[in-house]
């Protein structure tokens, strides 16, 4: 009987063990033809946000990346990479800070209110987060 019940509680156990992970949303079905408010942007742990004070960013479903940053318009492109999930953004602007978004970024969080993107691969470390614009 013992033999049984541990038996029992074994196959239990293992089944309950071999559940495979949800997989992560693909960054495009979070961010795709929505706005996003840059709410922070620290570089290295130090916070940078005063720089973008009004900054929005809409990723349209066509490839086409719109950056507002204190009143003035940027256009480039995004692009999305899977394992581990990232979102490329090009962006050819005169304005330096806007050029900051210029890199491959790592999807950390990815929520459909909020998503939190970070660039490890140069010191220092970038981390951004952003907001949906209801």
């Amino acid at each position: 009987m013992k033999l049984k019940l541990f038996f029992s509680l074994a196959v239990v156990t293992l089944l309950f063990s071999c559940r495979k992970p949800e997989d992560s949303p693909a960054p495009s079905s979070i961010i795709k033809g929505k706005k996003w408010k840059l709410i922070s942007y620290t570089l290295n742990g130090a916070e940078i946000i005063s720089n973008f004070s009004q900054c929005s960013l809409a990723f349209n479903a066509d490839g086409v990346l719109q950056i507002t940053n204190e009143g003035a318009g940027h256009a480039g492109t995004w692009q999305e990479f899977s394992d581990p999930p990232k979102i490329e953004m090009i962006i050819n602007s005169n304005d330096p800070y806007v050029n900051l978004f210029n890199k491959k970024w790592e999807a950390l969080l990815l929520n459909p209110g909020r998503i939190q993107l970070a660039d490890n691969k140069n010191n220092p470390q970038e981390i951004i987060k952003l907001d949906l614009i209801p």
